[in-house]
């Protein structure tokens, strides 16, 4: 469902205070993320400090958490020092047979970059949550997970050059159980994307509106079939860039084996209507698919998701049609010791033929990430991780007069110290 959790009240109101911190330094190729970019090493000081509240009542809940901090970077004279914000809200309420959610996602970084940012430091910043919020599915039962973010606005999938960016991601989903067997859910969503500065076009700010109706039956105790029906529109604040609208119809299957695998798979038609100068009004029709697997070892964990919809084009389409996978795997090596494993791939093509954005007719990015942790105590603990990202266009690119490529890569190796406070009681 929604948060895969219970929908019962609480029985007593409570509230928590979390504070952290986290060091880190890092040893960065092309710190400028350009195209092209060469060998030379940067390192880079990252210092981030986080707080988080959350309050239970009998049948509510909210939760807010602050994530900020800064980049310094030793003997880059084209690089100036920067910093990060994020902010997020939760608040739910609760009854017997459903739930009403509200959540909103708010953050300022100082570069767009799949599966990080902030110079590698992508996440350091996921990493310090706070107390986690009240989840991060937004659909209806078998419409959760499986990239169910990506629809109502997946973020920024890929980036270069150090081009600051806004976001915000709000969402309100209501759960309902009509019977012990069959559940409902409604849920709609607004994203954007806004670049601080100014790039000639070359990025394009996105505007996203999201809507999505879904329905799941459990035909066992091992499996459920589902109907979700989506609705999308685009706009992009430039003249003569254009918009398109997408209307999504997807059927659903879920099985799960003794409480170790989950496996999720969907499939259907989507109409993409575009209305701008050059396509005027017309409909493509073409396939929406997803598909999420979570699967528990006994001391391991693998989750592994596929999308393939329509999306706002990461800032450099008006439009793409989008292929997004990820890999993540979670292993405790010991009582003190963790290993974090994450793998992410993109593809993209555009979907029109405008004169915004980049002039590439298709992009790609992925990213693979480690990170091995040990806890020192109850409140801290140290790590190492490593990053490689990539960016490539079907063609070359130039950005100014003088950087162009098709290329661009990075690697980051970091070394970290973390600590967080032991939740405090405020009533």
């Amino acid at each position: 469902g929604l948060d895969e959790g219970t929908l019962e009240p609480n029985v007593a109101a409570r509230s928590f205070l979390v504070f952290g911190a986290q060091a880190g330094e890092s040893a960065v190729t092309n710190a400028g993320n350009n195209l092209n970019g060469g060998p030379n090493v940067t390192a880079v000081t990252h210092v981030l400090g986080d707080a988080a509240l959350q309050r239970f009542w009998s049948r509510y809940e909210t939760a807010l958490s602050y994530v900020g901090g800064a980049a310094f970077y030793s003997g880059n004279r084209f690089i100036n020092d920067t910093q990060v914000h994020t902010l997020a809200f939760d608040s739910r309420v609760v009854w017997r047979t459903g739930a009403l959610t509200f959540r909103d996602r708010a953050s300022y970084m100082p570069e767009g970059s799949f599966g990080g940012g902030f110079t590698g430091a992508g996440g350091i910043v996921s990493g310090l949550g706070g107390l986690g919020g009240l989840g991060a599915g937004v659909g209806a039962g078998l419409g959760a997970g499986g990239g169910q973010l990506g629809f109502f606005g997946q973020g920024f999938l890929a980036g270069f050059g150090t081009i600051p960016l806004f976001t915000n991601l709000a969402t309100l989903d209501l759960q309902e159980a009509l019977s012990p067997r069959s559940a409902f859910t409604l849920a709609g969503g607004f994203h954007f994307i806004h670049f601080i500065k100014a790039t000639g076009g070359l990025l394009i700010d996105s505007q996203q509106t999201t809507a999505q109706a879904g329905y799941n039956y459990r035909l066992s105790r091992r499996s459920q079939i589902g109907a979700v029906y989506g609705y999308q529109h685009f706009h992009f604040p430039i003249p003569g860039a254009g918009g398109f609208q997408v209307h999504i119809l997807n059927l659903l299957y879920g099985y799960q084996l003794s409480g170790r695998l989950h496996l999720t798979l969907g499939a259907g038609p989507q109409f993409t209507e575009f209305n701008s100068i050059t396509l005027g009004h017309t409909t493509r029709l073409s396939a929406m698919g997803r598909a999420a697997l979570d699967y528990k070892f006994p001391r391991t964990r693998v989750t592994l998701s596929y999308l393939h919809f329509d999306s706002a084009g990461s800032g450099l389409f008006a439009g793409a049609r989008t292929d997004l996978a990820h890999l993540d795997v979670m292993r405790p090596l010991s009582r003190r010791w963790d290993f974090w494993g994450d793998v992410g791939y993109n593809h993209s093509v555009r979907l029109q033929a405008v004169n915004f954005g980049v002039p590439a007719g298709s992009f790609q990015s992925g990213y693979v990430g480690a990170r091995l942790s040990r806890v020192f105590s109850r409140s801290l603990q140290g790590f190492v991780s490593y990053q490689y990202t990539t960016l490539a266009f079907d063609r070359s690119v130039c950005v100014n007069s003088a950087s162009c490529g098709r290329v661009a890569q990075r690697h980051v190796a970091t070394i970290g110290i973390a600590w967080r406070s032991r939740p405090y009681r405020l009533d």
